[in-house]
This record gives structure tokens, C-alpha cells and sequence, in this order.
């Protein structure tokens, strides 16, 4: 959970340029976060992890260069022993139900279904932030 008046940093790795848009623009219009950094490159995603305070990480399924529940595990590696563990959205197509499920099964925070919206990505946080969970 931020202190008051702290701001919540996100990362989205991803390579659908559209959702990466939406995501962009609807975080970047919520108070207290951060506007996102955009990582292409799921490696260079982990290596910025490594050296900054990430809250909140949206992950496209699919995306090139390694498996989305290994990228998972690699972020759980970078940040085991340290507190907060980074909140995980996973999005990607319908037909990924079964890497849905696995990525609640690791412990995600959430599986959004294209098409993405603001709507669904301002719910989530406003949730979040009700439950006490940034």
C-alpha cells in the first residue's frame, strides 16, 4: 500500500500497439500513478525492474521473446524477499483461458480480455485502490 501522496509506478510489456495506447492514456489521466514506462522487450522490462520500485506490471500474453508465466516467475525472482511484490495484470485474448487461469493460480491480480477499455483498466485500479492493494 503508498503512503499518502506517493504515486504508484507501472510498466507495461507488450507489443499490440492499441492496448498499449489505451493503457498509456487511461493511467496517465488516473491521480497518483505514474505515467507508464512501455517495454517491447520483455528482458528489458526485467532489467529495469531490477533497478526501480515497480507497483503495478500489465503483461500482454503472447508476447515475443519469452513465455508470459516464465516472465511471471522472473519478476517473482527479482522481487522475492522484498515487500510489495508488484501487482500482475495479465491481458491478452479470449482464447488464452488457460493462461488465465495460471496466472490466478501464480497469483495475478487480474486477467483483462481484449478489447481493453478505460473503463476496465479504470475499475481496476479504483478497486485496488479501495481494497488497499496500492
Amino acid at each position: 500500500m503508498k503512503l499518502e501522496g506517493e504515486r504508484v509506478n507501472v510498466i507495461v510489456i507488450g507489443e499490440c500497439l492499441k492496448d498499449i495506447e489505451m493503457i498509456k492514456r487511461t493511467i496517465s489521466e488516473q491521480e497518483g500513478i505514474w505515467p507508464p514506462e512501455i517495454f517491447n522487450n520483455p528482458f528489458e522490462g526485467l532489467h529495469y525492474m531490477k533497478e526501480n520500485i515497480v507497483d503495478v506490471i500489465f503483461i500482454e500474453v503472447g508476447v515475443k521473446l519469452i513465455h508470459e508465466i516464465i516472465l511471471y516467475k522472473k519478476i517473482m525472482e527479482i522481487y522475492e524477499g522484498k515487500h510489495p511484490i508488484p501487482k500482475i495484470v495479465f491481458y491478452g485474448d479470449e482464447d488464452h483461458v488457460s493462461c488465465a487461469v495460471k496466472a490466478y493460480e501464480t497469483g495475478a491480480m487480474d486477467y483483462m480480455i481484449r478489447p481493453l477499455s478505460e473503463e476496465k483498466i479504470e475499475q481496476l485500479f479504483h478497486l485496488s485502490q479501495k481494497e488497499n492493494l496500492l
